[in-house]
């Protein structure tokens, strides 16, 4: 939908931000798709955000210590339970609508056979680097299950091939909303750190069986799925490379977690993890911003390399305005929103807090360049990028860490993130015109008032 310029919040802006944005519908679309987007998700995050901070301060720093120690160790080895297999299999279920139960089946047995390995993995890695420490055991063992669980969200892939997500909205907000009264119920009744551990794989647990339901309602019938080997090792040949770029994500975002714990102390992860949390709360807003503009983006691209080259522009200029005011304004308030929001306890995690939401920007960068990934049929960059920001980010951990502590982790993960999204692509000269197009986007020139 189109709003004319003389129309709503539009008008407030200064003329020359009019000027340029007179005709570029795709920002105004960007901004009405995205409400929509934003409201189920702010809802979420905001819940969750506030039972957490209800969490955080009830375990305290030392066990929200290793609370966050046990997820992060887990999710290093998540790309197992996943596969890459997301987005194969929806491929192949809108190419294959008959194979449905061969695609479906054997995706599941993928799915739990590599749920399976990371669970033996985890506890075995687990024990090995924490001997003596069986709390930190059942914690990983908790969270592990829950990932092996996942294997149903095999069942949200024909949803999404069907363009029926809404079903699958529906069983999250459910197991959202129980778990959600579960932890509260659990902070009540003074529960032990690993209850909260049992929370999520309560949840995950949930959703599949509220998956399940939802698909039985839609006439499908999970006895009729049947894996064949021949699917599931041409399932497995597509998505393997998305897995190992996952992998790379997954180190680069989660590692500093794992070392500050192994290096310094739990009660360090606690106070890191609360700079995190509330960093990673504004995620959902370029997830929102790109998801809406993505499909306009990718199609001017097979018809108009003008008009494909303005709507990318505008993409990330818009992401970086919102960035810039959300960084600006939490790095200003942090010393006074960490001790109010999380107690006393969580004083040191407000420096902390003033250097990792710089990372926003990256984030908000490397969501973007994700779309041009998809349009240009590059998606090997997103592999180079992330590995890059993996390596880089442990050795800045390994440097820093021991010398700074969280906020050593901060810095790294500043850095890291930076030379991800946005370094490699301006030392890479392949990559130039994407590398000129943030540096654009990043120096907010398109606000300087034009002379002519």
């Amino acid at each position: 939908m189109f709003y004319p310029m003389d129309k709503g919040w539009l008008r407030w802006l200064p003329p020359f931000v009019q000027k340029r944005l007179q005709g570029r519908y795709t920002v105004q679309t960007i901004l009405v798709n995205a409400s929509w987007l934003l409201i189920d998700r702010i809802i979420r995050i905001g819940v969750n955000l506030i039972v957490g901070v209800w969490v955080a301060r009830y375990l305290g720093p030392a066990q929200f210590g290793l609370y966050n120690y046990a997820f992060g160790f887990v999710s290093l080895f998540a790309p197992l339970a996943y596969l890459g297999l997301e987005n194969v299999t929806v491929r192949e279920l809108v190419r294959e609508p008959d194979a449905k139960d061969e695609i479906l089946g054997s995706t599941l047995i993928l799915r739990l056979i590599g749920g399976v390995a990371l669970v033996i993995l985890t506890l075995t890695a687990i024990v090995w680097l924490r001997p003596y420490d069986p709390a930190m055991a059942w914690l990983v063992s908790a969270v592990a299950l829950g990932n092996l669980l996942l294997a149903w969200e095999t069942i949200d892939y024909w949803f999404q091939s069907q363009t029926l997500s809404q079903y699958t909205v529906y069983a999250r907000n459910i197991a959202f909303l129980l778990a959600t009264l579960l932890k509260i119920f659990l902070i009540q009744q003074q529960a032990p750190l690993v209850a909260f551990a049992w929370v999520w794989t309560t949840e995950v647990g949930l959703m599949a069986i509220a998956q399940i339901t939802a698909y039985h309602y839609n006439q499908g019938r999970i006895t009729h799925w049947r894996p064949t080997f021949k699917r599931a090792a041409s399932l497995l040949r597509h998505s393997y490379p998305l897995m190992l770029s996952s992998f790379s994500i997954i180190f680069y975002m989660r590692i500093d977690q794992v070392m500050l714990g192994n290096l310094v102390g739990d009660h360090a992860v606690g106070i890191y993890s609360v700079a995190v949390r509330v960093s990673e709360a504004f995620y959902f807003v370029p997830s929102a911003i790109t998801t809406s503009v993505a499909p306009s983006i990718v199609s001017a691209r097979q018809t108009d390399l003008r008009l494909y080259q303005q709507r990318l522009q505008h993409t990330f200029n818009l992401l970086m305005v919102s960035s810039y005011g959300i960084c600006t304004i939490m790095a200003v308030s942090a010393a006074i929103i960490v001790p109010l929001v999380f107690g006393a306890e969580y004083a040191d995690a407000s420096p902390v807090l003033i250097i990792h939401i710089w990372s926003l920007i990256f984030v908000f960068l490397t969501l973007a360049r994700e779309i041009w990934i998809i349009a240009e049929g590059v998606t090997y960059v997103s592999f180079v990028a992330s590995t890059t920001g993996a390596i880089a980010n442990f050795l800045l951990n390994l440097y820093l860490i021991p010398r700074y502590g969280a906020l050593g982790a901060a810095i790294a993960t500043l850095i890291s993130y930076g030379l991800s999204a946005y370094g490699v692509f301006i030392l890479v000269p392949k990559f130039w015109s994407l590398g000129k197009i943030m540096t654009r986007a990043l120096l907010l020139t398109w606000l300087i008032p034009s002379q002519r």
